[in-house]
């Protein structure tokens, strides 16, 4: 079974549960480790400190999901088996780093051209045999950070380009 050494860069809250990414460290590219296929962590499990915190490295034993995920996701999507193991938290200059090598410039290069924009939203077709997440390069100018909405997600900020 493949083993990881994975960089934790991305945790998105939904409600009870959260979705981990971060950047494979062996192999140059986004992972989202899964409990199981198609599973996100409790958030319990998420926590300050925790093996899957911002800045942290985490080794695993992982695989595809089976069944499979469809693409795009099942490009980044494994299975962890086994327990994780922690490394020592990255030093937040060489983090930046790494987050700042593993950037794109563009949305269509990060998408490998395969993003559709419909109006308000973006998104990238099932089934499309490229990246579903990734970093982008933005400009600090016009960059803002707004709270996230409903206010369950208190403190939570993401980066909005101001118009």
């Amino acid at each position: 079974m493949p083993k990881y050494r994975v960089l934790v860069s991305e945790i998105t809250n939904f409600g009870d549960l959260r979705c981990v990414a971060g950047w494979d460290l062996d192999r140059g590219k986004m992972i989202r480790p899964e409990p199981h296929p198609r599973g996100f962590w409790p958030s319990p499990t998420i926590v300050s400190n925790g093996a899957f915190d911002l800045r942290r490295i985490v080794r695993f034993d992982a695989a595809k999901p089976v069944p499979a995920t469809q693409y795009p996701h099942l490009t980044e999507d494994r299975v962890v088996a086994g327990n994780l193991a922690v490394e020592d938290e990255m030093d937040k200059a060489e983090y930046l780093e790494v987050l700042r090598a593993a950037a794109f410039g563009s949305l269509a290069e990060l998408f490998e051209d395969n993003l559709i924009i419909d109006g308000s939203k973006a998104y990238v077709p099932t089934g499309a045999q490229c990246r579903s997440l990734g970093g982008l390069e933005i400009p600090a100018e016009g960059a803002v950070l707004q709270p996230y909405l409903p206010s369950c997600w208190t403190g939570v900020e993401r980066s909005r380009r101001q118009r």
